[in-house]
């Protein structure tokens, strides 16, 4: 009787949870998020102002346009820190080889996904994965030795239409991150560490869309 019990609420408890999951869904469909729009002026002023004080030899010039970008982003000013990485993306010029565009691009995505403008911050990850950008670059650090830039870009996708309650378009940028643009490098640890990451956060926001949807998205990936 005791495990019938048991059964019972768990079953219960499991209906209730595809039930909640599917009002998220519902209300994922049929809500429009608002998508403000970027402001200009001042703060264009003040980026020229900031790039202007850099006085250092040419050839040094992009990494401190990064440094002084990366203050401001630190410094919960990621607005301005988009408009310095947008600066330095003009000067780096078309997709480069360096592998200085494809990280100035996904911290332009960065930025403006921290301002608060997540659709502006998909057009860059969008422009990062569509493009010709050498996914081995070297990383920033030896615990991300490789850029892997299309699978970071997809998470990030991911995660900005989370942010707006589009469940759907979450799931299927986290598929993505996970089988179109798995995590590649030497280093074995790395990758299974970033690709066990990118599953525990389908299965996260799956887990919001009831155990059905959960299961099927786990199986898939």
């Amino acid at each position: 009787m005791t495990m019938r019990r048991v059964v019972r609420f768990l079953a219960g408890g499991l209906a209730l949870w595809q039930l909640a999951g599917l009002a998220v869904l519902c209300w994922s469909l049929l809500r429009a998020p608002s998508h403000p729009t970027l402001p200009s002026g001042a703060m264009d002023d003040e980026s020229t102002r900031l790039a202007a004080t850099i006085n250092v030899p040419p050839a040094k010039r992009l990494a401190a346009l990064h440094d002084l970008a990366r203050v401001q982003y630190d410094a919960s000013r990621p607005l301005l820190a988009w408009r310095l990485f947008r600066l330095m993306e003009s000067e780096i010029g078309p997709e480069d080889s360096t592998g200085m565009w494809g990280s100035t691009v996904y911290n332009q995505g960065l930025a403006l996904d921290r301002s608060g403008f997540p659709a502006y911050a998909r057009d860059q990850f969008e422009r990062l994965i569509t493009s010709r950008v050498n996914d081995a670059d070297a990383g920033p650090n030896l615990m991300t030795p490789t850029a892997n830039y299309r699978h970071y870009a997809a998470r990030m996708m991911a995660q900005t239409f989370e942010q707006e309650g589009n469940h759907i378009q979450a799931l299927i940028w986290h598929h993505k991150a996970i089988k179109l643009y798995p995590y590649s490098s030497w280093c074995g640890t790395c990758s299974s560490g970033a690709q066990t990451a990118a599953l525990v956060e389908l299965a996260r926001d799956a887990a919001k869309l009831g155990p059905l949807v959960m299961l099927g998205a786990l199986i898939a990936s």
